[in-house]
C-alpha cells in the first residue's frame, strides 16, 4: 500500500508539474510583446534622466515661440524610440538587400507629444547633441501627426493586432520613419520572418491599409507598384518647407535647435512624383 500511495503521490506531483508549466507558457508568451514594447520605452532607458533634465526648459522655449499662457507638459510613458534608417528609400534598400532590418541603424531619436490645457497637442522631437553628452529640442510640429502615433502609443491595440494576427512571440519590434514616404513604420521580426505595420496620411497613393499587418516583401512591393519617388539627391531640389501657416507649419524652436530632415521637421514637405503629391503626416 505505500509503493502504490509513493506512485500516487508522485503522479500527482508530475501533473502539478506538467500544468505549471504550461501557465508559465502560456503567461510568458502572452506577455512577450509588452516586455518588448517595455524594453523600447523612455521609462527604462539610460536616456530616461537626460531628457527629464531639458523638459523644462523645451516647455517654456515652446512656450515662447507660440506665445501662450501656460507652458505644454510632457508625460515620459508617452515617449517614443524612432530608429534611424540607413536608406529612407526603403524599397530600392530591401529590393538590393532583401532584408528589411538591415536598414535599421543603432541610432535613434526620442518623439513625444507635449499636451496643452486646451487639448491641442504638439509632436516635439528630440536627438543627441552633436557635441558633448545629452539631448536637445530638434522641433516640434503644430499638431500631432498622423494616426500612427496614436497607434504606438497604445501598446494594448499593438499586442491586441498582433495576437489577432497568430503572434504573441517575437523576436524584435522597432519604430522607424521614412521622411522619402512621408510613413511611420513597426517592423516586427519573428523566427527570422520580417513583418510591417504601417501608417501613412498617403497609404491610398502609396498602396497600403493604414494599420494593417503585412508581410515585409508584400508590402514594399505594393508600395513599389503604386509609387515610385524621386531619388533623394534630385529631389532635394524640390522640396518647399513652409513656415507660417496656421496649420502646417514648422516651428524651429531656436538658433540652436538642429534642423534635420526627421518626421517633425517634415510637416509642410512636399514631394511631387506622378502628378501625385505626399501629404505630410499631419492631420
Amino acid at each position: 500500500m505505500k509503493g502504490i500511495g509513493i506512485k500516487f503521490l508522485n503522479l500527482s506531483l508530475i501533473i502539478v508539474l506538467l500544468f505549471s508549466s504550461i501557465t508559465v507558457f502560456a503567461v510568458d508568451g502572452d506577455r512577450d510583446v509588452s516586455t518588448l514594447l517595455s524594453e523600447e520605452s523612455l521609462q527604462v532607458s539610460s536616456d530616461r534622466g537626460s531628457i527629464e533634465g531639458i523638459l523644462d526648459e523645451a516647455s517654456e522655449e515652446i512656450k515662447d515661440i507660440l506665445k501662450i499662457e501656460k507652458a505644454p507638459y510632457f508625460q515620459v510613458e508617452s515617449f517614443i524610440k524612432i530608429y534611424n534608417l540607413q536608406d529612407n528609400d526603403i524599397v530600392k534598400h530591401y529590393k538590393e538587400n532583401k532584408e528589411f532590418k538591415k536598414n535599421i541603424l543603432h541610432e535613434y531619436r526620442w518623439v513625444a507629444p507635449a499636451f496643452q490645457e486646451d487639448n491641442k497637442t504638439l509632436l516635439v522631437n528630440f536627438i543627441k547633441k552633436t557635441e558633448g553628452e545629452g539631448w536637445s529640442v530638434a522641433g516640434f510640429s503644430d499638431g500631432l501627426a498622423t494616426e500612427g502615433y496614436s497607434f504606438l502609443l497604445d501598446k494594448e491595440k499593438i499586442i491586441e493586432l498582433l495576437e489577432d494576427n497568430g503572434i504573441k512571440n517575437i523576436d524584435e519590434m522597432k519604430f522607424v520613419r521614412t521622411d522619402l514616404y512621408v510613413t511611420n513604420i513597426i517592423y516586427i521580426n519573428m523566427d527570422n520572418k520580417e513583418f510591417a505595420i504601417p501608417f501613412s496620411n498617403n497609404a491610398e497613393v502609396l498602396g497600403f491599409e493604414n494599420g494593417k499587418l503585412y508581410n515585409i516583401d508584400k508590402l514594399m512591393n505594393q508600395i513599389a507598384k503604386k509609387y515610385t519617388p524621386y531619388d533623394v539627391e534630385a529631389s532635394s531640389k524640390d522640396v518647399a518647407m513652409e513656415e507660417g501657416s496656421d496649420k502646417d507649419k514648422v516651428i524651429i524652436a531656436s538658433i540652436k535647435i538642429i534642423f534635420v530632415g526627421i518626421a517633425i521637421v517634415s510637416i509642410g514637405l512636399l514631394i511631387i512624383v506622378n502628378k501625385k503629391p505626399l501629404k505630410s503626416n499631419k492631420q
